[in-house]
Formats: C-alpha cells, structure tokens, sequence
C-alpha cells in the first residue's frame, strides 16, 4: 500500500508530546502559574458545581472526545496541536507544588517533601491518564497516519482506499474505547485512589 508505516507517525506524536512536557516545565514561573490559574478557571466553568457523578463522567468524556474530534478533523494542524497543548499542561502540572493546583489537597495537606508532592502528582494522574493518553495519543497519530495517506492517494491514487478508511475507523474505535474507559477512571477509580494516598502522605 505504501512505505509509510503507522509507527512511524506514532513515534512523532510522542516525541511531540514528550518535547511539549519539557518545555512546559521549563516555562517561567510566574508564565506556569498564570496558565495553571487559567486553566483551573476554567475547568471550574466547564464543570460547574453540584454535578452528578453520571455528570462528570459525560462531561469528561466529551472534552476528551472534543480532542480527539480536533485532531482528527483537522488535517496535519490538529494532530500536533492536541499533543502540543496536552504536554505544555503536564509539564506546568508536574513542576508547580500540587498544594498551588489542588485546593483539597492544599488544605489537608502542609510541608509536602518533594516526593510527597511527586507522589499525590502521579496518583492524581496515572490511573485515567495510563488510559486517557494513549487514547488521545493513539487517535493523533492515526489522524496524522490517514490524512497522509490521503493526501498521498490524491497524488498517486494508488493506496486501498477501503482498506485504509476501515484500519482508520478500527484504531479510532479503540482510541474512543480508551477514553470512555478512562473518563469512568477519572471519576470513580482516581479520586479514591488519590485519598487513600493523601489520608497516608498528610496523616
């Protein structure tokens, strides 16, 4: 069908991710912490108060499926746009006290050591986010990967366009399965999980 491979193009996504964490986390303070406040405003909007957990879950999920509608919508912008934006965030949230980012964990919790504060960080994250970001990840360069190719067939007309649409919804099925597994994560698993570990961390 043609050289490109689909690794390939997942290799760029990450390595655009992980670029846009480093840089994220070298950004000036007062810069991480403007954006941080931003970002936490309006999540605060978005979410609303008083939500259910049933909610939550649709809420979540739908920003998250919104990402994936980016990158896959448009072409060769999206794609690095949503990994670009999702890294910055992460760097910011990873070099910046979780005491500034969280206002429960701020009151419960006062003095954190530097791997106290990397633990809270991680649990806070790694749950839905060893899900939620292979999703977003995955969806990216599968966007990337067929947008190529298609771009490709309108030169050459000579890829399997059939063959191509239906690996191309296949991988996006399990890219969308992610997700709505991960946003369930996010709203039942993390939050215990994280206040087990601030009942331990804080006393």
């Amino acid at each position: 069908m043609t050289s490109l491979r689909l690794r390939t193009f997942t290799a760029i996504i990450t390595l655009i991710f992980i670029g846009s964490i480093l840089i994220g986390a070298a950004l000036p303070r007062d810069l991480r912490s403007t954006i941080i406040s931003f970002v936490r405003e309006h999540v605060k909007e978005y979410i609303g108060e008083n939500r259910t957990l049933s909610e939550l879950y649709l809420l979540i999920l739908a920003n998250n499926l919104r990402s994936l509608g980016i990158a896959i919508a448009i072409p060769f912008i999206g794609q690095v746009v949503v990994p670009l934006v999702n890294g910055l965030i992460m760097g910011i949230l990873f070099s910046i006290p979780i005491t500034e980012i969280n206002p429960q964990i701020s009151n419960a919790c006062r003095d954190l050591t530097p791997i106290q504060d990397l633990t809270l960080k991680l649990v806070s994250t790694l749950p839905h986010g060893a899900l939620e970001l292979p999703g977003i990840l995955l969806g990216c360069a599968v966007a990337f990967y067929f947008w190529t190719l298609f771009v490709l067939w309108l030169i050459k007309r000579s890829i399997d366009v059939k063959r191509l649409v239906i690996r191309f919804l296949t991988l996006i099925l399990i890219s969308i399965i992610l997700l709505i597994v991960a946003a369930l994560v996010e709203i039942v698993i993390t939050p215990l999980i994280v206040l087990i570990t601030q009942s331990y961390v804080c006393g």
